[in-house]
This record gives C-alpha cells, sequence and structure tokens, in this order.
C-alpha cells in the first residue's frame, strides 16, 4: 500500500470515527444517556437534548463531507472549513449541557451524572479525531507538494 493511500485511509478512518461520534451525540441523551423524563412542565435538560439532536446531526454531515473530499482528494480549504465547522458544533455540544442551557441541578439525576458527562467526553473525542484528521490531510498535501 502506498503512503499516499495510506494517508488517505487514515484520513478516511478518522472522520468516520467523528461520523459515529456525532451521531452518538445526537442519539444519546434520547436513549442510553437519558435526560430526565418529560411531565407536566419539560426541564432544562429536555431542551439540551434537542439542542444536541441538531449538534450531532450537523457534526455527523460535516464529517461525511470530509470522507467525500478525502475519497476524491479535493482541496484542503474544504477540508478545513468542514474541520472548523466541526470543531464549532462539538465546542456547542459541551456548552450546550454546561452553560447555554444546562441540566437538571440535582447531581443525582441521571441527566447530571451520565447524559453530561457522556457529551463532554464525546465533544472531546470529535475534536481529537477532527484534529488528526485534518493533521493527517495537511501531511499528505506537504508530501505532495514536495514542502
Amino acid at each position: 500500500m502506498s503512503k499516499e493511500l495510506k494517508l488517505n485511509l487514515q484520513q478516511i478512518i478518522f472522520a468516520a470515527v467523528t461520523v459515529v461520534l456525532g451521531i452518538l451525540v445526537a442519539v444519546a441523551p434520547q436513549t442510553f444517556a437519558s435526560v430526565c423524563k418529560v411531565t407536566e412542565k419539560p426541564m432544562k435538560c429536555f431542551w439540551t437534548a434537542r439542542a444536541e439532536i441538531f449538534l450531532g446531526i450537523s457534526i455527523a454531515v460535516f464529517a461525511v463531507l470530509q470522507i467525500i473530499f478525502a475519497l476524491k482528494e479535493s482541496n484542503i480549504q474544504a477540508n478545513l472549513a468542514l474541520t472548523f465547522a466541526i470543531i464549532t458544533n462539538a465546542i456547542g455540544v459541551i456548552l450546550v449541557p454546561s452553560a447555554l442551557i444546562g441540566v437538571c441541578a440535582k447531581p443525582i439525576m441521571h441527566c447530571h451524572s451520565v447524559t453530561k458527562p457522556f457529551l463532554i467526553v464525546a465533544a472531546i473525542l470529535i475534536i481529537l479525531a477532527v484534529a488528526l484528521q485534518t493533521a493527517l490531510a495537511l501531511l499528505q498535501r506537504s508530501k505532495k507538494t514536495g514542502d
């Protein structure tokens, strides 16, 4: 396997990991890292879960575009723009339960003890994966141009 193909495959793997993590961000607050059940009035964690659906889907879509661009060996500017978009959304994943909307105040609540930490860890992993994917794309570009 050539070095260029190996670098391309590594970019695709990191972008695929980002897709999976984005989907997990969208799905987790509704399923295994669920927020509180809605009773008379939706609590803050309900709205956090709704916002995370959008952020997770956005991250997954941008990562799919990164895979498409890696397969087509497109320009690095498109990859950098998608990286910026993914990182911005990942920061949003952290901020929504932590500062923007929040979760229930009681530490014993499932949304406080499970959902919020899960979302923060997933967002950090997304940032790391996309940073590595972009670093590999930049490395591949520098080897192509001989810099």
